[in-house]
């Protein structure tokens, strides 16, 4: 069925009323007829007690654009709603977080929080495969223990070192101490993770019969979740908690 609309203008000039039909295509429910039928007569009788002028390009255009409103209107209504007054867009029912803005620094700092601890990952899970690669490292326990001790002494110095120039960076950029602290603390927690784990990783593989080269790639899929985690856990705390508690 092709829907119409007849729209009445009055002619000044010979007193005489023209009517012009448009015609859109489109199927529409039953709903959205009536309510695009009866907001079309409204249309129509508006325009019939309106006086304008002679029918030109620009009256042309307002009324297209009318019509543009009405067949978007009514598609809304294709949902079912009782009430064509109700075909709007809802506004939000929750309201976001209030944390979120009074600490909008974690999100510009967290790509660089989760990159950081996937890349010092990655760098102790290739050295642990190459060693297993030539023989260097073996899978025995003690072999994983002395390996895991000199890593845990890197995690130790590389993530003070970060961290120390991570503060440098979110204070010159942001000036808060709070948030600095928050940030370079995440930073140390995140990269001294990594790195256990990292080097840890290629040894659990081993171990199960699976080769140790996948821990290069499963170390960053898992440093980019559990950096997220810490990076909130830990700005939760000092952010949220420890602020709250010197009042």
């Amino acid at each position: 069925m092709v829907p119409s609309v007849n729209i009445v203008i009055h002619n000044q000039h010979t007193g005489e009323g023209l009517t012009q039909p448009h015609h859109r295509h489109g199927s529409f429910s039953r709903h959205s007829g009536r309510a695009y039928s009866g907001q079309r007569d409204d249309v129509a009788a508006a325009s019939s007690r309106t006086s304008i002028g002679p029918v030109d390009a620009s009256v042309e255009e307002a009324l297209h654009i009318v019509e543009e409103s009405l067949l978007e209107r009514a598609a809304l209504c294709d949902s079912g709603l009782p009430d064509p007054d109700m075909c709007l867009i809802p506004e939000a029912e929750e309201e976001p977080p209030k944390e979120l803005p009074d600490h909008i620094v974690v999100t510009l700092f967290l790509t660089m929080l989760v990159g950081a601890g996937g890349n010092a990952g990655n760098q102790s899970a290739i050295k642990v495969i190459r060693g297993l690669a030539t023989g260097s490292i073996t899978t025995s326990w003690k072999s994983i223990k002395a390996t895991v001790t000199e890593q845990l002494e890197v995690a130790l110095l590389l993530g003070g070192g970060l961290a120390a120039a991570g503060f440098v960076r979110v204070y010159l950029t942001n000036g808060s101490l709070l948030n600095s602290c928050a940030i370079s603390l995440s930073l140390m927690t995140i990269v001294m993770a990594s790195v256990v784990l990292g080097s840890g990783l290629p040894f659990c593989l081993a171990r199960i019969g699976v080769d140790p080269a996948h821990a290069g790639t499963s170390i960053q899929v898992l440093m980019d979740i559990l950096g997220v985690a810490i990076t909130c856990g830990t700005c939760q705390f000092v952010l949220v908690q420890y602020a709250g508690s010197l009042g």
